[in-house]
C-alpha cells in the first residue's frame, strides 16, 4: 500500500511542482524523464532492508537542543513514525533543515559520525557506502512528502490566491512560505548534490511503463 502510495504521489507530485515551485525545483524536474521510468525501481528500493523505526518528520519545529536532555536533544511529534531506511530520517534533516554552505561543509564528517555510532550501537552488516547510498535514495523520499502537500493543498491555493500565495496572507501564511521556500531551496541544492539521477541512472532498472 505504501509503495503505491509513493508511485501516485510522484506521478500527481511532479506536475504539481511545476506548477506551484518551478523556480526552486527545475533542476530536480529537469530528471523528470529518467524519475518516471524508474519509479518502481525507487520505490522499492526505499524498502530494502535492513529497515529501522524512523520518526518520519525531521523539521526544526519537532526538534528541541539543550545540554540537559539525554545525548543533547528531545524530539516530538511521532504521528509519522514509520519503519524504513535509516537514511530517511537523515535525510529528512539534513535535507530540509541545513543551509547548502553549511551541509556541504559538515556532511562527510557527520555521515562518518553517524555510521560510527550505528557500529558501536551494534549495527552489523552495513557499510559506510551502504550509509550515504541510503542517504541519496532517501534524499527523494524527503521530497515526495513535499510533493504530497503541493498537489493535495497548495495547487488549489495557488489557483484561488489563497493562504501563503494571497496577495495578503496572513502573518501565518506569511511564515508558512517563507518556511517552505527556505525548505525547497535546500532539499533542491541536497538533491543536485548527491548526483541522484546518475544513480538512478547507474543503478535502476527500466521497469515503470
Amino acid at each position: 500500500l505504501m509503495k503505491n502510495a509513493l508511485i501516485f504521489s510522484v506521478k500527481r507530485g511532479i506536475p504539481a511542482l511545476e506548477q506551484v515551485f518551478p523556480e526552486h525545483y527545475g533542476p530536480v524536474l529537469a530528471w523528470k524523464k529518467v524519475i518516471r521510468s524508474r519509479l518502481k525501481w525507487l520505490v522499492s528500493e526505499f524498502y530494502r532492508p535492513p529497515l529501522t523505526l524512523c520518526h518520519g518528520d525531521v523539521h526544526l519545529d519537532n526538534i528541541f537542543f539543550a545540554e540537559s536532555f539525554p545525548a543533547g536533544m528531545k524530539m516530538i511529534d511521532f504521528g509519522n513514525i514509520v519503519f524504513a531506511q535509516a537514511g530517511f530520517d537523515v535525510a529528512y534533516f539534513l535535507g530540509q533543515n541545513v543551509e547548502p554552505e553549511l551541509r556541504r561543509k559538515c556532511e562527510k564528517e557527520l555521515m562518518e559520525l553517524y555510521h560510527r555510532k550505528l557500529v558501536e550501537g551494534g549495527v552489523q552488516h552495513f557499510s559506510l557506502d551502504d550509509c550515504w547510498r541510503s542517504y541519496r535514495l532517501n534524499l527523494f523520499r524527503v521530497l515526495i512528502n513535499i510533493m504530497y502537500v503541493t498537489y493535495d493543498q497548495f495547487v488549489k491555493q495557488k489557483k484561488r490566491g489563497q493562504g501563503m500565495f494571497a496577495n495578503k496572507p496572513t502573518k501565518a501564511d506569511a511564515k508558512l512560505r517563507d518556511t517552505y521556500d527556505a525548505c525547497n531551496r535546500r532539499m533542491a541544492a541536497a538533491l543536485v548534490d548527491s548526483k541522484l539521477d546518475q544513480l538512478h541512472a547507474e543503478e535502476g532498472a527500466d521497469k515503470h511503463a
